[in-house]
């Protein structure tokens, strides 16, 4: 209990920066009756002003050609430097703004055969702070236009197989000029792109026949043709799992039909809160120390879900599937 007020509003005072709190509300009357706890407010405080990065990153430096066609400019940079990190990049031709990157490398593409281009870099934090741009960097265009297409990626095959993914590799395609991608293709849609010889597809359901194909681009945008079908079957949905626990005096009893839930705990329950993969918090419930306690799942898509449940004296976490 952090306080009382006899009107409908509060004002909490000494909270820490940029931190998340919690608030929940009873009612109760002069003869000690005390209504059930509000609904959860979740709230997060904002920085303390002086707490607010201000510090701009280190200008780059060493800007470089990595490789130049007819219509493609290809160059580096040293990596920038910060208190936080570096965000990313700006990329200036010819003095106007042309893209941006989140590595220390640009292609610019669509250029002019037998060009000279100037650029200039910078790199920027997440919090706006942007250093100057680095010293002028000058690159011209070749004249002959590339219309050679890269080897087919070969012996694509999966290292390993879950309910809801995949883990793919292939060999490296080769080219007259560079390699700078491959395009992954499921069922026979183009999903993503990588630069790497590996790729994991988290987005597949269970006990489910699926299809990937692979094509390697070239720096000039010519495409491979696709690799050889690779079929994989997902597995089925993955049993419980207890991931952590905590000194636990916790159980449970799940009811997979009726999604329902009890859990007990002899020094009392305090928190139960459920979270998907990318951390949204789905739902978050205070049983106020009780031993034991009910509850039924919302309504939420299939997938892997992690339920964390907190006594007075443990905690425990159940990674768990939901279908």
């Amino acid at each position: 209990e952090a306080g009382t007020t006899t009107g409908t509003s509060y004002t909490f005072t000494g909270l820490t920066p940029a931190t998340e709190y919690t608030f929940r509300v009873t009612a109760f009357d002069t003869k000690g009756n005390e209504s059930p706890l509000s609904v959860a407010l979740i709230i997060t405080t904002e920085n303390n002003p002086s707490d607010v990065d201000v510090t701009v990153p280190s200008i780059p430096e060493n800007l470089k050609l990595v490789i130049c066609t007819a219509t493609e400019i290809f160059f580096s940079w040293d990596n920038s430097t910060d208190n936080v990190g570096v965000a990313g990049y700006r990329i200036l031709r010819d003095d106007i703004e042309t893209g941006e990157s989140i590595k220390n490398s640009y292609i610019d593409t669509e250029l002019e055969p037998e060009t000279e281009y100037h650029y200039k870099v910078s790199a920027f934090d997440d919090e706006g702070n942007e250093s100057e741009f680095s010293t002028e960097f000058t690159a011209s265009t070749s004249s002959e236009v590339d219309h050679e297409q890269p080897s087919r990626p070969e012996n694509l095959s999966a290292q390993s197989v879950g309910d809801t993914y995949a883990d793919l590799i292939w060999d490296a395609s080769t080219d007259n000029t560079m390699v700078i991608g491959y395009k992954i293709y499921r069922n026979d849609n183009e999903i993503d792109f990588t630069t790497s010889t590996a790729y994991t597809d988290n987005n597949l359901d269970p006990s489910t026949n699926y299809i990937f194909n692979v094509s390697s681009v070239d720096i000039s945008g010519n495409r491979s043709f696709r690799s050889a079908d690779l079929y994989i079957t997902t597995t089925v949905l993955n049993s419980i799992e207890e991931i952590k626990t905590l000194n636990c005096d916790i159980s449970y009893i799940i009811d997979y039909p009726e999604k329902s839930y009890m859990l007990e705990a002899s020094s009392g329950l305090n928190q139960i809160k459920l979270i998907d993969v990318s951390g949204k918090v789905i739902f978050i419930e205070y049983p106020n120390s009780v031993s034991e306690f009910y509850f039924d799942l919302p309504s939420i898509k299939s997938g892997i879900y992690f339920l964390y449940i907190s006594s007075n004296t443990s905690e425990l976490v159940i990674k768990i599937p939901v279908f």
